[in-house]
């Protein structure tokens, strides 16, 4: 896992950014207390996984959560997808929990599908990802999105 200050810099965040964009409803960070659609990528029916603590919190907050990971059918009473491309509807936010070689991999199916915002949470991150997103121009946002909406994920 990289540490925040080896993050490529142009549009992707620290933490502490995070929040402070959190309280001045930042263009990246625009107020999530407005239900949106939320992809989970790498979600998984294991509650101990981040990607289901992502999932429970999301949904917890409000938001319509979609499930997409290729090995689960349904996550917690949930439809799962295959992939982001595979779902029918508009995805406002993408926030992964997979590999960074995985993510690196998805990244022309969230230009695709043109997310809107995506989340790199700790531990999918690597430089060559963050680089990639920088290039295609995606709104990449470097930080754990659980924190971001409030919530503390080791409390899931």
């Amino acid at each position: 896992m990289l540490a925040p200050e080896r993050w490529p810099s142009a549009r992707l965040k620290t933490g502490k950014q995070i929040r402070a964009a959190l309280r001045t409803k930042d263009r990246h960070c625009d107020n999530w207390y407005v239900p949106k659609t939320v992809a989970v990528v790498g979600a998984s029916s294991d509650r101990r996984k981040f990607g289901n603590k992502a999932l429970r919190a999301f949904q917890a907050a409000g938001h319509r959560v979609i499930p997409v990971n290729p090995n689960e059918h349904e996550v917690e009473g949930i439809r799962s997808y295959r992939s982001v491309l595979d779902v029918p509807d508009v995805i406002d936010v993408a926030t992964v929990y997979v590999q960074p070689e995985v993510a690196l991999q998805l990244l022309p199916e969230f230009d695709k599908k043109a997310i809107p915002e995506i989340w790199i949470n700790p531990g999918a991150e690597s430089t060559e990802l963050l680089a990639e997103a920088k290039r295609r121009k995606l709104n990449v946002i470097a930080a754990c999105s659980i924190i971001a909406i409030g919530r503390d994920p080791y409390s899931l």
